[in-house]
């Protein structure tokens, strides 16, 4: 978990705040990432294929090699009142759109 979460920070700015929510599960926070909604959705896009990218590669823990995958969702919002929780859940139902996707094609 420790190189998955240095791997994970290296994906983002030094004010972005990358947490572990539990188990495998890790939010990154991106704020002030454009002006315009379609600036966000790009840039927060931008920052999750680094994240894929970062997390395919190779691991290596205790002389083994370990190949993993990850799955993510994202949630772009400004000035919505919607609580850390609503957030979370947004974001957890699009990653498991995601996975769904990909176990399908």
């Amino acid at each position: 978990m420790v190189e998955a979460a240095r791997r994970l920070e290296g994906c983002t700015r030094d004010f972005d705040t990358t947490s572990r929510v539990g188990g495998d599960e890790f939010v990154l926070l991106l704020d002030n990432v454009g002006y315009t909604l379609e600036e966000a959705v790009d840039y927060s896009e931008q920052v999750r294929q680094r994240v894929m990218a970062a997390i395919a590669q190779t691991f290596s823990i205790e002389d083994k090699t370990i190949n993993i995958t990850c799955s993510s969702g994202m949630k772009v919002f400004r000035d919505e009142n919607l609580s850390a929780t609503d957030l979370l859940a947004i974001a957890g139902r699009e990653m498991y759109a995601n996975k769904t996707k990909q176990s399908e094609g």
